[in-house]
Order: structure tokens, then C-alpha cells, then sequence
């Protein structure tokens, strides 16, 4: 699927059952997201990062240290596969479409039924930005781009 088939969305997702399959940064970068968003989270996984655990003993998420089983996408309404084992993204990706569950799989776009604003507008934007700052005309922006990223 490519970018151009997907539509633009923001959720409201505060107060909404989440789950994250997966302990690792990749998974602890959903979290903090979605804490953010005011989700209620989940996350499965048989070891967590630091931080994941941390949030867990705050009471901020709930952790079920154990391995992903199906009956986990009972209830969420989005769930991310955030996990370097690839049997799992897929058996969440299908269980997910099987339940009417909006999955997001890191890194593998073919099995997300929604992707994050990143993954649709770094290639193109980053492309665009390699050219302007190769550009020896673009001097003045480049330096600006530079002041605002830094500010921001």
C-alpha cells in the first residue's frame, strides 16, 4: 500500500483502550505518544525497557509480562506491533483485521492499517531537504530552517 492511499486523520484517542505488543524503544517511543494523547495502555511483553516499567509501577500503562496471544486485541481499538519478531507483527496484524482492530505495524507498512505521520512524510521531506541544503543558492534558508528547527 503507499502513502497515497491512505486518508489523513487525527484520533482522539483519550480515554481509549491502546495496546502495544513489544518492551523495546521502538514500543516505548508508541507509549509515550499515546500517554500523551491521554490513551489508555497497554502494553505486552515478556521484558520492557526501563522507562516502560517505570511507567507501569506509576500505574500509567498496565504491562502483562508474557508473550502476545490473541485474545489481547479484545477490547483495544488501535494496536501498535512494535516488536523485532516478525511471526508476532503478523499475527497481530491479521488477529487486528480479524476483530476490526486499526493496527500499526513498525516498519512494515504492507501489514498497517494506518501509518503515523513520520512514517508518510520523512522520505519525501527528507529527499526535498538534501536538495535544498546541497544547494549553494539556498544559504539564507538553510540557515533559517536551521534556527527554527533548533528553537522548536
Amino acid at each position: 500500500m503507499t502513502t497515497s492511499s491512505y486518508y489523513p486523520v487525527f484520533l482522539d484517542l483519550a480515554a481509549r483502550p491502546c495496546l502495544v505488543v513489544g518492551g523495546g524503544p521502538v514500543a516505548e517511543g508508541k507509549v509515550e505518544g499515546l500517554l500523551a494523547a491521554g490513551a489508555r495502555v497497554t502494553v505486552v511483553s515478556p521484558t520492557v525497557t526501563a522507562r516502560l516499567a517505570v511507567w507501569a509501577a506509576e500505574g500509567r500503562l498496565t504491562h502483562r509480562a508474557r508473550a502476545y496471544r490473541a485474545e489481547d486485541l479484545d477490547g483495544p481499538q488501535v494496536a501498535f506491533a512494535a516488536t523485532d519478531d516478525v511471526a508476532v507483527t503478523r499475527a497481530v496484524a491479521a488477529d487486528g483485521r480479524a476483530r476490526s482492530v486499526w493496527v500499526n505495524a513498525a516498519d512494515e507498512p504492507a501489514r498497517c492499517d494506518f501509518i503515523l505521520p513520520s512514517a508518510g512524510w520523512r522520505g519525501a521531506l527528507d529527499g526535498r531537504l538534501r536538495r535544498l541544503i546541497a544547494d549553494r543558492r539556498y544559504r539564507q534558508a538553510r540557515a533559517y530552517l536551521a534556527r527554527r528547527l533548533e528553537s522548536a
